[in-house]
């Protein structure tokens, strides 16, 4: 296999994750660390992205040797990509804190894994409130915003997609006019088909005015066709006149495609800004961005609604990311629902949080001498 890949380097053949997962998952089961750690800078270098079955690798042969330094820095990164950890992760965290909590690896020189100040691990599975707090140590678990570089690599990434699609004066618009008012709108992407399966100006009007009495700015993108008088229903036409005047509205370019429209402007707009959408982002225009910053992004912005009459239902983005993360001493990580599949993508807001229906890992330090 090392062979293989010198010569497809050798040719500027570009591998792919399963030139390398093979390999990596054969060095980890003898123990051999180097390897594996050869492997992946070689995945990082040809710009590839592990999978949890990568990483489970990894960590699997820090267990093995007891490498702390390396089994750390894996499980940053590891916490950084995976959204929800599936069973063979838990298995191998559960196989460290617990190996560790006997100090079975001291002579691998793993004290800052194994104990601090003598203190063992405690492992207990638990779950989190819907406001995030975690039932086994009450700690109130954080909401976990993307890094400003990572955001900043997201927009970048979605510019260079949308650039050849909407023109200079759209990016302007979209950049400037509502530049500086992320920390309290929402960005709607109102071209949906509420409760009934058909296009609703009620409805519209109904989550505006939703969102407005918290005192927050909305940004409505509709197409164009849905605004033009001869193609509004005459009873809904002041309507759209007064989303016109006041701002509202946006109307995306014939020919253009309103996803990237809403998803510039509200990653442009940045801060707490919500996208109220029941796109699940999975379609091929998303798929051009193929980038885990997207869905981490989701995770935080993301507003799924229903309508029913003129009552708005939303399902907003909780208070904490349902995601792995340290809080003090304490280590908390959520499990994912429906097997061990490979499975990137943060689960739908609202719909699978991570609060409640699932079981979390906790993983302490007992506490200090007093």
């Amino acid at each position: 296999c090392t062979e293989l890949l010198a010569a497809m380097e050798a040719e500027a053949v570009a591998p792919k994750l399963r030139t390398f997962t093979p390999l990596l998952l054969a060095y980890s089961e003898v123990g051999n660390l180097d390897k594996c750690v050869w492997v992946h800078e070689k995945m990082v270098s040809h710009a590839l992205e592990p999978t949890e079955t990568d990483y489970v690798a990894l960590l699997r042969v820090c267990v093995k040797t007891g490498n702390a330094e390396r089994f750390y820095a894996f499980l940053d990164a590891f916490i950084e990509d995976m959204m929800q950890p599936g069973p063979s992760a838990w298995e191998v965290l559960k196989d460290w804190f617990s190996r560790s909590s006997f100090c079975a690896l001291c002579a691998y020189g793993c004290s800052e894994a194994a104990q601090v100040d003598g203190r063992k691990w405690t492992i207990t599975e638990g779950t989190v409130s819907k406001d995030g707090v975690c039932s086994v140590t009450g700690d109130q678990l954080q909401s976990l915003e993307l890094a400003p570089a990572v955001e900043k690599a997201l927009l970048d990434k979605v510019e260079q997609l949308v650039r050849p699609r909407l023109d200079f004066t759209v990016r302007c618009s979209l950049g400037t006019e509502w530049d500086g008012t992320g920390l309290n709108s929402v960005c709607s992407d109102v071209a949906f088909g509420g409760s009934s399966g058909g296009f609703s100006y009620e409805q519209i009007a109904s989550m505006v005015e939703h969102y407005e009495a918290q005192s927050k700015k909305v940004l409505l993108l509709l197409h164009q066709r849905r605004t033009e008088d001869e193609q509004v229903p005459p009873e809904h036409r002041s309507l759209v006149a007064q989303w016109r005047t006041r701002g509202v509205m946006y109307n995306c370019q014939t020919g253009n495609n309103d996803d990237w429209y809403w998803l510039y402007a509200a990653v442009k707009l940045g801060g707490r800004t919500l996208v109220v959408s029941n796109d699940e982002m999975r379609d091929h225009h998303f798929q051009m961005i193929h980038d885990r910053a997207l869905a981490r992004w989701k995770e935080r912005h993301q507003v799924h609604y229903q309508v029913h009459g003129r009552r708005v239902e939303v399902e907003e983005p909780p208070p904490f990311s349902a995601r792995p993360q340290r809080v003090g001493e304490t280590w908390h990580f959520p499990s994912r629902d429906g097997g061990d599949g490979e499975e990137d993508d943060a689960p739908p807001a609202g719909k699978s949080s991570g609060a409640n229906s699932s079981l979390w890992l906790c993983v302490q330090q007992e506490a200090g001498p007093h």
